[in-house]
Order: C-alpha cells, then structure tokens, then sequence
C-alpha cells in the first residue's frame, strides 16, 4: 500500500469492524551503545539498522509498521535512544485490511526478542 502514516492509519481505522478498535503494537528496540561517549554507534547509523529491521517485519508479517525515532536525553529524561516501531494489528494484503497479525498475539515477545537479536548479530558480522 506505501501510503504515508496518516493516510495509512486513517483507511486502517475506516476498516474497523465499528466499535471495535484494533490494537498497535508498540515494539521498543534500544541502542544502549549509542549514548556512550566514544559512541561506536552514530544516531544516523541506529535508524539505519532499526529502519532495516522493521522493514524486515512488515514484509514476513504483512504488518504496516509506523517508525519513532525516541532520544530521551534530549528532553531531559532518562532512557537510551530507542525507536519504536508502532505495528498495526491486522495484516495488509493487495485486497485489503486482513487478519490480525502475529505482532498483535502473545507470540510477538518471543517473536521480536529473537529476532532483534539475530538482526543485531547479522550487522556486527557485515561491519
């Protein structure tokens, strides 16, 4: 559908089965490394790898995911600089709003700790 975040979420909201309201899932990846002060991770370099990892996401689970790049620090707050990829909960197909989608069941812990940590070690293997 490579629609922009508003139009994406207001035709997802249309498809709603009326008072129904389908979940997000807020998925928080943190880059700890990034906030050190010889940093060997730039914040450009962190979108990057969380941007592919998303991406890598939304296409296996067909789930249109909405990225927040989140720097704590900067308002003067504690926390690591995260993104938070914001996963819509039903899948997106060529015909339409679908099923809902393992991101949205009690699966997706297990789902996204395993798979952050294998996409983390695939970037160190290409650095």
């Amino acid at each position: 559908m490579g629609l922009d975040a508003q139009t994406l979420c207001r035709t997802y909201d249309e498809a709603s089965f009326g008072t129904i309201r389908d979940i997000v899932t807020n998925v928080a990846v943190r880059f700890a490394e990034a906030d050190l002060i010889e940093a060997p991770l730039r914040l450009a370099e962190m979108w990057e790898i969380g941007r592919s990892y998303f991406l890598y996401l939304a296409q296996i689970y067909q789930t249109p995911i909405v990225l927040c790049l989140h720097l704590p620090g900067r308002a003067a707050r504690p926390g690591v600089p995260h993104l938070h990829g914001l996963a819509l909960g039903r899948t997106c197909l060529p015909s339409g709003w679908s099923l809902f989608s393992k991101l949205a069941t009690d699966e997706a812990r297990a789902i996204i700790d395993e798979s952050w940590a294998e996409h983390r070690e695939g970037m160190r293997l290409v650095e």
